[in-house]
């Protein structure tokens, strides 16, 4: 295997394009893109992580394929830099391409051939800039990468929001993109030679070195997201489909990553100390920047976002610390700071991905990307909860996950500084080590916020009751990132080893209620009696809740007696007048959802509540026999006394209105 280890990373790229063509050909058939070819498309970047892995230690390999221009072939190589990014690239991608094929639904903006057509020519794009070897085929893959990504962003396109978002991020990748180019015309020196093998053997002289470093640093800092050139992440990544947001976020950041090392220590033959400064200074600067705006943020995607700002920022000052090192002569704490740089990147890829796709979950569970209109949900989603929470760890840097060992190998490198013979650096790096240690502390904080508001605490809005866990595609891709974390749902049964949602079913069989027989609908008259019987309810005599005068000419709905237990005050929703609309519920709601709403509450995917009371009118006239049953689009239409129960538990105590106009809207 080791010796066609570069054929099969050719033939995995090669592969990758083929499946993304086939979503072409069959552009609407869904189930056949979502349960062929993106699990084909896992299959495939594990195949190149087994590959990459085997390829770390060996020599390099190198090949040319002709295409391209006649006199510029595609040179490509393999080597162990390129391996580790492609083994990052693989290992995640496997994880999201799984993820993908349970995320996405057949009404996205966009045509799922064509969505599957985009995703797997980026998987295709950043493989190939991963292993190019000359300029010419590593911008081809690039601009690739970055119109692939493009029109990922913009998947919902309709969405004139969505549509600014894309247009920043391909602003900012093409204003990268030409000071990258201008970087390798540096390089070549003149010769006209765009290869690496050439690049590598040139010395450049005066100012020409200082100057191709800083349109790397420039270049491939607007890729990562390094100040200032930031603003396309906080952007691209809240338009952009979760899994798209977890391949850009985990994997494509880290091509900018890996474009800065090749240029910093492959092409160039030396280093200056003042390169590291500036680096080291962006570097920190970015990750304080990153981590207290990610602290002020109440998107949870845009928080995300922040946090990828930060932990590039943390990268980008080992690297600072690493060129500090090399260009002093002391390779080995430069080989200890150069893995604490490779080892969080890849960290990096696997719970920002992870994180990105957990709140993926969330959102199509919810509709929701708000924190002010999410919680509790970690006894509705548990799975997702528990996934979450192993990447919220690993994130904030805590023991014993990845994120603490890579950033705590980083910060004893700063402590091997006093031995570098620049005083200047010497009193600027225990600031640097103290700013580490600043945006590290503020990420745990951001963490905590994330994870607590989201899945702790009690329900902030009432859809939130009906969100539920990730599908099995999904949950493979998150179990994929936890490396085998497996959790049991210790929130399905309570002290006793009960189940809780078999206990609730026990006692609404005790009460009375079977949640499976539809609600009958029964008329009552103005004074809330039965025009059948011709007295008062009994049960609206023994409710607790005082009965308000009702006007006259109000139209009442009554429930059977054994759906009003679940209603929990008598069954009555009374309208107050024929002009408003007014309804007592029970006082049962929480202080966190102690809202005023509107009735349109009540519209769970059925007829609103506002239809159910004229159609009982109706009834009480004559005009439908009662008891009724409500039909929607033919087909028998059912509410059970459950569900009117959650609605009451929600609502506010207080009477809720609702205009004549409002009800003709």
């Amino acid at each position: 295997m080791n010796a066609h280890a570069l054929e099969l990373v050719i033939a995995a790229i090669v592969a990758w394009l083929a499946i993304g063509t086939l979503g072409l050909i069959r552009p609407r058939h869904f189930r056949f893109i979502t349960r062929v070819l993106f699990p084909a498309g896992s299959a495939v970047g594990l195949a190149l992580a087994i590959v990459a892995f085997m390829a770390l230690g060996q020599s390099p390999q190198e090949t040319i394929l002709p295409l391209g221009l006649p006199d510029l072939p595609f040179h490509l190589r393999l080597d162990p830099l390129s391996a580790f990014f492609l083994l990052l690239l693989g290992a995640t991608g496997t994880a999201i391409s799984i993820y993908s094929s349970g995320y996405f639904r057949a009404s996205e903006g966009t045509a799922p051939g064509l969505i599957c057509f985009q995703y797997h020519v980026f998987l295709a794009a950043m493989a190939l800039v991963l292993v190019a070897d000359d300029a010419y085929v590593f911008m081809v893959a690039w601009e690739s990468m970055a119109l692939a990504s493009f029109f990922l962003v913009i998947t919902q396109h309709r969405i004139p929001e969505i549509r600014r978002a894309g247009f920043l991020y391909l602003l900012i990748a093409h204003v990268g993109a030409i000071a990258i180019l201008l970087c390798f015309g540096t390089l070549q020196g003149g010769s006209g030679d765009y290869t690496f093998a050439t690049m590598r053997s040139l010395h450049l002289t005066g100012a020409w070195p200082s100057v191709a470093f800083f349109l790397a640093l420039f270049g491939f800092g607007a890729k990562a997201g390094l100040l200032p050139l930031h603003i396309w992440l906080p952007e691209a990544h809240p338009a952009a489909p979760s899994p798209v947001s977890a391949l850009m976020s985990g994997v494509m950041l880290k091509t900018a990553i890996y474009g800065l090392l090749r240029v910093t220590f492959d092409l160039m033959d030396g280093q200056l100390w003042w390169w590291g400064v500036a680096a080291l200074a962006l570097g920190l600067a970015t990750a304080l920047f990153g981590v207290i705006f990610a602290a002020a943020q109440s998107d949870m995607k845009r928080l995300l976002a922040y946090s990828s700002i930060e932990n590039i920022g943390i990268i980008v000052a080992g690297i600072g610390l690493t060129i500090l090192f090399k260009s002093y002569g002391k390779t080995l704490l430069a080989a200890i700071t150069l893995t604490a740089v490779l080892y969080h990147a890849l960290n990096h890829a696997f719970f920002k991905s992870l994180l990105f796709l957990a709140t993926g979950s969330v959102l199509h569970a919810t509709n929701e990307r708000s924190l002010g209109k999410l919680g509790g949900l970690i006894h509705r989603m548990p799975w997702v909860a528990w996934v979450a929470l192993v990447g919220a760890l690993a994130c904030a840097g805590l023991p014993p996950l990845n994120g603490f060992v890579s950033e705590w190998l980083l910060l004893q490198a700063f402590l091997f500084t006093p031995s570098l013979p620049q005083s200047f650096v010497n009193m600027l790096v225990p600031v640097a080590a103290a700013a580490l240690v600043l945006a590290v502390a503020l990420s745990a904080y951001v963490m905590v916020k994330f994870y607590g508001v989201i899945f702790l605490g009690r329900p902030r809005e009432a859809n939130l009751a009906y969100a539920k866990d990730a599908g099995k595609f999904e949950r493979v891709g998150l179990a994929w990132l936890t490396l085998g974390y497996r959790a049991d749902r210790p929130d399905q049964h309570d002290a006793r080893g009960i189940d809780r949602n078999q206990r609730r079913k026990q006692q609404l069989a005790a009460a009375g209620a079977d949640q499976r027989r539809p609600v009958e609908l029964q008329p009552t008259d103005h004074a809330g009696r039965d025009p059948r019987r011709g007295s008062a309810d009994a049960a609206d005599r023994a409710s607790p809740l005082p009965r308000p005068r009702a006007p006259r000419a109000a139209v009442g709905l009554r429930l059977p007696r054994a759906d009003a237990a679940h209603a929990g005050h008598g069954g009555r929703i009374r309208p107050a007048d024929p002009h408003g609309v007014r309804t007592v519920l029970p006082d049962r709601a929480p202080p966190s959802v102690a809202v005023r709403q509107r009735a349109h509450v009540f519209r769970q995917g059925r007829r609103s509540f506002l239809e159910l009371v004229l159609r009982a009118d109706r009834a009480r006239r004559g005009s439908l026999s009662p008891p009724c049953r409500i039909h929607s689009t033919g087909a028998h239409f059912r509410v059970s006394g459950l569900q009117l129960l959650h609605a009451a538990r929600l609502a506010v105590p207080r009477p809720m209105t609702m205009s004549a106009a409002e009800f003709t809207e």
